[in-house]
């Protein structure tokens, strides 16, 4: 009995540990008392030249982060531009919001776009926990991380060692679409909420309010001098029914009245931010027969990216 008193105190003594630990460590990820992304800065931004009269600072997810996307091609054709790529794979807008005030002043831009993607932003507050659809311990998970950010960030970084690793995954390789070759965290949002991403697209529950706020905050900080835009990234089945149907085979019960639409765009121009918006763009690439996303992929491949790198330019110019 005192034996199994001393193992119990000592199992209670190592979760309290654990729990204030992982406090600490929430708190100054909060806070960003450290710098966690500085090796993903260091990455992006190596060869950029400080000289630059004008610069662009950009903050996304992998669409972004992706060393042969849209990005780089910007810097290719804005060869007298500073364009600082603070964009990190698996984020959304809340750590954009959190990660801001440290890109901004690093980049000192006159420009800054938040890219934004319909398909999971919406998660980056909220994770689709489903106990009766998804693994026991992937629903332990985001529970966890829904609560402690932090959590997100180890997910990632174990997942990932260092940027200079990112290797793409195979689900991109595959050219003919096949539903068990799709890329397995899709599979997961469709698993934990059916909906999926009808639910994100068409604003079910009407609440981007989360998004709205790091959006505001951000745009405030960059001040009147500084121009501020946000791009939206169309999931795919905006873009064609053909990845309407796709979706509808990996188990989705995807509306048709997808295709078009474009609710997001219209609820931030209402709250007064710059939206670029290249999705009657794209319907009309992908209508000529040209195909922007990965067959078992929801990114952009490479005319993908090239196209969104155009409207973009156009944009700028105009």
């Amino acid at each position: 009995m005192k034996r199994l008193k001393k193992i119990g105190k000592i199992i209670l003594r190592v979760f309290l540990i654990g729990i204030i630990t992982l406090c600490i460590f929430e708190l100054s990820y909060r806070y960003q008392w450290i710098d966690f992304y500085k090796s993903e800065w260091r990455f992006h931004n190596s060869e950029v030249s400080e000289k630059s009269k004008n610069s662009i600072l950009i903050l996304g997810d992998s669409f972004s982060a992706d060393p042969n996307g849209w990005v780089y091609m910007l810097r290719d054709s804005l060869e007298e531009d500073a364009i600082y790529n603070a964009a990190i794979p698996g984020v959304g807008p809340e750590t954009y919001e959190l990660i801001f005030k440290r890109s901004f002043n690093n980049a000192k831009p006159n420009h800054v776009i938040v890219q934004m993607y319909v398909g999971n932003d919406q998660y980056d507050y909220e994770k689709p926990v489903s106990w009766s659809q998804q693994p026991f311990l992937r629903n332990v998970f985001w529970s966890w991380s829904n609560r402690f950010r932090v959590l997100n960030f180890l997910n990632y970084r174990i997942g990932q060692s260092s940027v200079e690793d990112y290797i793409e995954l195979d689900p991109k390789l595959d050219q003919t679409f096949a539903p068990e070759k799709y890329s397995p965290r899709t599979k997961l949002y469709i698993r934990g909420d059916e909906t999926y991403p009808s639910n994100l697209i068409l604003l079910d529950n009407g609440d981007i309010s989360g998004i709205a706020s790091a959006l505001e905050y951000m745009e405030e900080m960059a001040g009147d001098e500084c121009k501020f835009s946000v791009l939206i990234i169309p999931h795919c089945t905006q873009v064609s029914e053909e990845y309407v149907n796709n979706y509808k085979l990996l188990g989705a019960k995807i509306d048709d009245e997808v295709v078009g639409k474009s609710y997001w765009n219209k609820r931030l121009t209402t709250l007064g931010f710059d939206v670029l918006d290249p999705l009657s763009y794209f319907q009309k690439i992908e209508a000529e027969g040209e195909q922007l996303y990965y067959a078992n992929d929801p990114h952009l491949n490479a005319k993908g990216n090239s196209y969104l790198t155009s409207f973009i330019l156009q944009t700028i110019e105009e």
